[in-house]
């Protein structure tokens, strides 16, 4: 069901479920309308006006009947715009990791169709342009770019950077990171780029669930959602392309780009229990190298274990999100910068 505004009247109209028939998604296929063909489905109807979930299982349903039917031809198919339209039910359900997966799944259907024309909306989206206006999830990309300007002012905030790597921009972060994950040639890329996107929009949810739940019991979408963020920063150290360090481990990773860093020394990173860590942000400094190695130590206690009985206000997960963010982008600033 999709509502819909009648002369100031609320009315309901029903979107009929198409059925795939074989021939006519084979012919789809041959002419190369994959647009036209998914679009005869009314995905984006039932987001539009207000039915995103409705809009996700019937998408899901449909791809996955299409695939049974003639996987060549599935495989063959452009389904940019159901992919787009998954990701943005998605969001709006705010399941952020599925959201930004399946963005990028229309991301790499509509590069395999024109790899030159960056502007199209799923491409909009990866690359958080919320003011470009030919997207149909303009005010969730610029949702989603307001929360990653948010976290790049943290970062420019803190001192410690390098001489020669001035203020870092939204633009920087476009044209030194989330453009140059799509190349081919920078592929291992892509997954960074989406759980940066991820790591992001994901915080307020999780500040939204702490604050809700005065004592909870369980801390499991809290340390995943940072430990994700430590990951994402080891991975970016290990994969940048200036000065690619050798080993398994993020300490002697970092020790190897401290230069490029700005680090005269690399931090310690063990902590013997987490809580040590969020204590330790009651006098934290305003540098580089102190998210660095907050990020660090609540990697290698969060990596270790989900069962840290701790203590931690709204406040504190907020500051230790800030850390892990700033890190990362401080590595992009230095080491993406060639």
């Amino acid at each position: 069901m999709a509502d819909q505004q009648n002369e100031g009247q609320i009315t309901l109209v029903r979107v009929p479920r198409k059925v795939v028939i074989p021939d006519e998604f084979r012919e789809a296929t041959a002419r190369d309308q994959g647009t036209e063909y998914f679009q005869s489905f009314h995905f984006g109807t039932l987001v539009n006006y207000g039915h995103p979930l409705a809009a996700f299982e019937e998408a899901i349903h449909v791809l996955a009947e299409c695939k049974s039917v003639d996987e060549v031809a599935y495989d063959k198919i452009h389904k940019g715009g159901p992919y787009y339209w998954l990701g943005m039910a998605a969001f709006i359900a705010k399941d952020y990791e599925t959201a930004v997966y399946f963005m990028d799944a229309a991301v790499s259907q509509d590069l395999r169709r024109d790899e030159n024309n960056l502007e199209t909306p799923a491409l909009l989206f990866i690359q958080l342009r919320g003011g470009h206006p030919a997207q149909a999830a303009k005010h969730l990309v610029e949702h989603a770019e307001s929360q990653m300007a948010a976290l790049v002012h943290v970062y420019n905030s803190l001192s410690g950077r390098p001489p020669a790597v001035p203020d870092l921009s939204l633009q920087d972060l476009r044209s030194l990171f989330l453009l140059e994950s799509l190349r081919k040639s920078n592929s291992a890329w892509r997954s960074l780029a989406t759980a940066l996107i991820s790591f992001v929009l994901e915080y307020d949810l999780r500040a939204l669930q702490r604050d809700l739940v005065l004592s909870p019991s369980s801390f499991e979408p809290f340390l995943l959602h940072l430990f994700k963020g430590c990951i994402l920063l080891e991975s970016l150290v290990k994969l940048n392309p200036k000065s690619k360090p050798p080993g398994n481990t993020l300490w002697p990773a970092l020790d190897y780009v401290k230069g490029h860093l700005g680090l005269g020394t690399v931090p310690q990173l063990s902590a013997a229990h987490l809580q040590d860590v969020i204590n330790q942000l009651k006098s934290l400094p305003p540098t580089i190298q102190a998210a660095i190695e907050v990020a660090g130590k609540t990697r290698n206690t969060t990596g270790h274990s989900i069962g840290w009985e701790i203590t931690i206000t709204v406040e504190e997960y907020e500051k230790l999100y800030q850390c892990i963010g700033a890190a990362c982008l401080h590595t992009i600033a230095c080491l993406y910068r060639v």
